[in-house]
């Protein structure tokens, strides 16, 4: 009976890892007819550089994210001025820029992968499973012609969030047929937490 019931939870599970894979809803207004990766096989990146592989592939992929890709020491650390705008507290968030102005100036240090966003390529389908896809310490960028992607269902995070300029956790330039549904977004600059779209049916 003990193993019949583990059968029972193991098979569970995996209808609802399948169930997870798939985009749920359909996109409206800009991005009506999407299709993303369309029907290529799923694939699930085992570490950040499979991940940014499948990403930036030409082909059409399916690209399933089942737990944090963590991006933020990846790529070392730089340093710079930074600039205490609206005061120098440690919870004042400072500006990453040459010039102060009239604004005290300081050196500080922060990540790099934060402010190199991936750059995807089109006919992607990058979905998350239950609450486990996260990107974290790096953003994606749609620029440059790229169109037909889906992001559904993942967070992008820890975007070196005392700093403006620390990263993009979104961002788009000359894009189309993208849709953003039931993203989150966090601990990244204030300034530009605008550019993210989000569609919530």
């Amino acid at each position: 009976m003990k193993y019949n019931t583990v059968l029972l939870q193991a098979f569970l599970a995996l209808s609802n890892l399948a169930a997870a894979q798939k985009v749920v809803g359909k996109a409206e207004g800009f991005a009506a007819g999407v299709t993303g990766g369309g029907n290529a096989s799923p694939v699930y990146p085992k570490d950040i550089s499979e991940l940014k592989a499948y990403l930036t592939d030409e082909s059409p992929q399916v690209i399933v994210l089942d737990k944090v890709f963590d991006f933020t020491t990846s790529e070392g650390t730089e340093s710079g001025t930074a600039c205490a705008s609206w005061g120098t507290g440690s919870s004042c968030q400072k500006i990453i820029q040459d010039s102060c102005g009239t604004s005290p100036a300081m050196k500080a240090t922060w990540h790099k992968a934060a402010r190199a966003p991936i750059d995807v390529a089109s006919h992607k389908t990058i979905v998350g499973v239950g609450s486990s896809g996260a990107i974290k310490g790096k953003g994606l960028r749609f620029r440059g012609g790229t169109t037909n992607v889906i992001v559904q269902n993942i967070a992008v995070t820890d975007l070196n969030p005392e700093f403006v300029w620390g990263g993009d956790a979104i961002s788009f330039d000359g894009s189309d047929l993208i849709w953003i549904d039931h993203v989150t977004v966090s601990l990244l600059h204030k300034l530009h937490i605008l550019k993210m779209v989000v569609t919530t049916p």
